[in-house]
């Protein structure tokens, strides 16, 4: 096992793949501050990246492709072969692994900020109206459409997107979603434990 610090960083290599550990909050790299740029978040499996139209395609938890396109200032988070997505090797790394989507506009005009790699955590999605949300425990419970109550670890790198741009961090969700509210959870699941990557305001 070998370790590698990348803006702010630090990346396990552990067999050939690299696993992105993301930083302490007091550690965010300028790179990783952009994300406060970034207007809006989603969660999927990156299906293409086309270095000719300079775009990519996620196909969402939701079950719907988006589009968004590629700069040379997309940077690219937990594979050590691409810092952006533009980088020649960006193709190889990125197509098939599930990832968080930072990107900005709407619509036709969507440019992609960031992409965080999730390694291999596929990512499903929750709807519902929030219960409680326990920022000292680090966790969220929603009554689901179903009627009955869901809860989820908060990752350290979670994010939430409430009308106010993209935040990271259980204490940045905490703080923007509050009991009652509408929301859509991506998360991923490990042994019966459902941890949220994506907290949206519906």
């Amino acid at each position: 096992m070998a370790l590698f610090s990348w803006h702010g960083a630090t990346s396990v290599a552990l067999m050939g793949a690299a696993l992105w550990l993301p930083p302490e909050p007091a550690r965010i790299s300028q790179a990783e501050d952009r994300l406060t740029g970034a207007e809006h978040a989603i969660a999927g499996q990156v299906r293409k990246i086309d270095h000719a139209t300079k775009t990519v395609v996620i196909h969402t938890a939701d079950g719907v492709d988006q589009t968004a396109r590629l700069t040379e200032d997309t940077v690219v988070h937990g594979v050590t072969s691409a810092a952006s997505a533009v980088d020649a090797w960006a193709k190889d790394a990125l197509e098939g692994a599930w990832a968080l989507l930072h990107y900005t506009g709407n619509g036709t005009h969507e440019t992609a900020v960031a992409i965080d790699v999730l390694g291999g955590q596929r990512v499903k999605i929750a709807h519902g109206s929030v219960v409680t949300v326990d920022q000292a425990a680090g966790f969220i419970v929603i009554k689901t459409r179903a009627g009955a109550e869901d809860t989820f670890a908060l990752a350290r790198h979670v994010v939430v997107e409430a009308g106010r741009g993209v935040e990271r961090g259980a204490t940045a969700t905490c703080r923007a979603i509050e009991k009652g509210a509408e929301v859509a959870i991506s998360y991923s699941e490990q042994a019966g434990k459902k941890t949220a990557v994506v907290v949206k305001r519906s």
